[in-house]
């Protein structure tokens, strides 16, 4: 590990290939040593200042590869810096697997739901493929997070739907933000930075804009990529969200508010029967709400 400090005089470009694949290798054992939490041959001697700038020098080197299986070997180290996010988030549907395994493990879960909210964003421009199930587990593992006390949670949290740039989860991060005011959380100043800019992109949305992504995040709840679909309540309002999505998108506006109005009430009901948590009731009522108010 003494080598760390020339990592960064490489130019991994210009490396054979056997080299490159020996940086990725390296990178992965390091890896895999953290993710079961062992401790690497050496590292009492080098100290964490010296493991920490070993680790980096690895990130960069493999990072400047331009390599399918570089790219892979980097998602465990997806929380370190925003170029390292983005290159592990445009692997899409391939690199959920290892940052649902990094969160799992108690390892950066953080970064790694910050990575989750990353590809979403770059799935929402066009820039990569995401599946409907890989959104699902991502919403799934958001809202999972929210409902913990751990500070790296809560931080995952507010990056993660920052990330996202997505005024679908507005209502979440709302409440999210009151939840953090009243436990006077260190997370508080990240959800109020998270607030303020989806408040932004929220403000140039239209109303049937603002209701399609309500929709799109209710149809993942009842799809449920963890347990299987949910029927019942969850099918019910979805239908009925459908319904006044339509009237909205066809300009018919006295039947678009009494369906949405009618959502509300059935999410009401929902969440007053357990079907709903009080997340996922904020996302679809309160978002309805906002659309109303728009309309």
């Amino acid at each position: 590990m003494k080598a760390g400090s020339r990592l960064a005089a490489l130019d991994p470009a210009a490396l054979p290939a056997a080299a490159a694949d020996a940086l990725i290798e390296e990178l992965r054992r390091v890896h895999r040593h953290w993710l079961d939490g062992l401790a690497l041959p050496g590292e009492e001697e080098v100290g964490r200042e010296g493991l920490v700038e070993y680790h980096a020098g690895l990130v960069y080197a493999v990072l400047a590869l331009d390599r399918r299986d570089a790219d892979r070997a980097l998602i465990p180290a997806a929380g370190t810096s925003g170029a390292v996010a983005d290159r592990v988030a445009r692997l899409g549907d391939a690199a959920v697997p290892g940052l649902l395994e990094m969160m799992d493990r108690d390892f950066d879960r953080a970064g790694a739901l910050a990575a989750l909210g990353r590809m979403w964003a770059m799935a929402d421009a066009g820039e990569i493929h995401l599946s409907a199930e890989s959104r699902g587990v991502i919403l799934h593992r958001i809202l999972s997070a929210a409902t913990g006390d751990e500070a790296a949670d809560w931080f995952g949290v507010t990056r993660a739907v920052r990330a996202t740039r997505d005024p679908a989860f507005l209502p979440f991060a709302r409440r999210f933000e009151s939840k953090a005011e009243a436990a006077r959380d260190i997370a508080l100043g990240s959800a109020r930075r998270t607030l303020q800019i989806l408040e932004t992109v929220a403000a140039n949305q239209s109303p049937a804009g603002l209701a399609r992504g309500t929709y799109r995040l209710l149809a993942l709840m009842c799809a449920d990529a963890t347990s299987g679909p949910r029927r019942g309540a969850c099918q019910s309002i979805q239908h009925e969200f459908d319904t006044a999505l339509r009237h909205l998108v066809s300009g018919r506006t006295g039947p678009a508010r009494n369906a949405f109005t009618a959502v509300i009430r059935r999410s009401d009901a929902a969440l007053h029967a357990g079907a709903l948590t009080g997340d996922e009731h904020a996302i679809v009522a309160d978002g309805v709400r906002t659309v109303l108010g728009r309309m």
